[in-house]
């Protein structure tokens, strides 16, 4: 049995030294100074290789490199994560795919037959987990549609309660009983912050926040017993970006907006005093770890770092050098530019090849990506102010049949197109690590600019272009 492993560095919220009732949770203590490597091992029992895909929910990954993109019959794959709140993982395996929390110090270990099930001496806890929390929170569901924000947290917050299958005397361990009934809590109002934010950006609509929306949201926020849980981080950043206005510049992309007004709320506003530090420096690692670039970062990890002591600082610069580090092989990205794909007349052909001006913009995108549409007006825009620059689209994870097809539906400015197989996919992921969509690589002559770019309506973007062209 070959055994492959993976060591990735995450920056989650920490637990607080706090007491349980009756019983302690096993990473009481655990820091972002002082986090608890945990490990995730997936193992392939069935008869079949498959494909596997381990990431994190909200963190990117950013280790590059010998990460297996499939399993034979009998092999298995262990990634190691330092954590000290619960963390949540995509986990992957041929047709099987979940989300499945890893909580500090508990290491996972799941085995996929003809179901995924759990192993290892803490398969109770976590069948116990999977048990309350995968019927509620499906991988890659559609947000719920509703008439209000209150009416769709009555209908969520019955139904969550119906899903349960198992009770509190299922529970092997107190402190399990009341993480999965939080974690229920910070589901529901999580769900109802999605959808606004669904709504918003895909249809202009706006669902009202009521008063008592927001005071159920501020009440839990409040309650350092959520603190542990996986997505009170989630819900954080969802009242900060829809309820908090902040220093934002209205001129500025809406992924800039959030993220500045994400920075000025755990600055100004965040609610527990004592894991503020911890909140902050858990934000900026993320921010870090990002590859996405947009206007303001750099002054809003700026803002962040001269609200930490010198231990919190020194943490990050040394989690920054391991970035540095693991990112600093830049090959990657080269080998996939001259790799052979398919194009739009049925031959291959390598995209470096097809360059014919200074600036190369690549979209990597994927059939049903509606942020991918939504950033063809600014693309289009960019196209016609510098005729210096190309546009090259790169599709992925979309049936062949359908990209052309896609592509003439929503007819896109201007570009040249490349077909990227599943087979393929794995040098994707050598050159720009956990590829969400729409991402964007910039090229200048023979250079890489930037693999995680600004998206086309950040102005970065285009001050990037000019000092290029200067």
């Amino acid at each position: 049995m070959r055994h492959f492993t993976l060591l990735l560095s995450l920056a989650f919220l920490c637990t607080c030294n706090r007491a349980q009732p009756t019983d302690e949770v096993p990473w009481k203590g655990a820091s972002f100074l002082q986090p608890v490597t945990t490990s995730l091992t997936v193992v392939n029992a069935s008869a079949d290789t498959l494909e596997l895909d381990i990431s994190t929910r909200d963190v990117p990954d950013f280790v590059e490199g010998d990460y297996p993109g499939k399993l034979l019959p009998g092999d298995s794959a262990t990634v190691s994560l330092d954590i000290f709140v619960a963390a949540d993982c995509f986990v992957g395996l041929g047709f099987n795919h979940s989300l499945r929390p890893l909580l500090p110090g508990l290491d996972r270990k799941l085995v996929l037959t003809d179901s995924m099930r759990n192993a290892g001496p803490w398969e109770a806890h976590y069948t116990y987990l999977d048990g309350n929390l995968l019927p509620i929170r499906p991988a890659g569901r559609q947000p719920e549609m509703t008439d209000t924000l209150d009416h769709l947290r009555t209908e969520l917050t019955a139904r969550y309660a119906a899903s349960w299958s198992q009770t509190k005397a299922d529970a092997p361990a107190v402190w399990l009983d009341s993480f999965v009934r939080h974690e229920v809590d910070l589901a529901v109002l999580s769900d109802v912050f999605d959808k606004k934010g669904y709504m918003q950006f895909f249809y202009g609509d706006t669902l009202t926040i009521s008063p008592q929306l927001l005071s159920r949201a501020d009440l839990i926020l409040n309650n350092p017993d959520y603190y542990d849980n996986v997505l009170y981080n989630r819900l954080i950043g969802s009242v900060a970006m829809y309820t908090h206005q902040g220093p934002a510049d209205a001129s500025s992309s809406a992924g800039a907006r959030n993220y500045g007004r994400i920075s000025d709320y755990l600055i100004t506003k965040f609610p527990l005093p004592q894991q503020r530090s911890e909140s902050l420096s858990a934000f900026a690692f993320n921010q870090q770890a990002d590859q996405r670039m947009y206007e303001g970062k750099d002054e809003n990890l700026a803002r962040i770092r001269k609200e930490l002591s010198p231990a919190y600082l020194r943490r990050l610069d040394e989690q920054q050098g391991r970035l540095i580090a693991a990112r600093s092989n830049a090959s990657g990205i080269k080998i996939l530019l001259n790799s052979e794909l398919l194009t739009t007349t049925g031959d291959v052909a390598k995209p470096s090849d097809k360059r014919t001006k200074p600036l190369t913009l690549y979209k990597f995108w994927f059939e049903g990506c509606y942020p991918c549409i939504v950033q063809q007006p600014a693309e289009a825009k960019l196209l016609e102010r510098y005729p210096e620059l190309e546009l090259v689209y790169v599709a992925f994870e979309t049936a062949r049949k359908n990209w052309l097809p896609y592509i003439e539906k929503h007819q896109p400015p201007p570009a040249k197109h490349f077909y990227l197989s599943k087979q393929q996919k794995p040098i994707l992921i050598d050159a720009l690590g956990s590829v969400g969509a729409p991402t964007y690589v910039l090229v200048h002559e023979e250079e890489v600019v930037c693999r995680q770019c600004p998206k086309p309506d950040d102005p970065l973007l285009e001050k990037m272009i000019v000092g290029l062209l200067n």
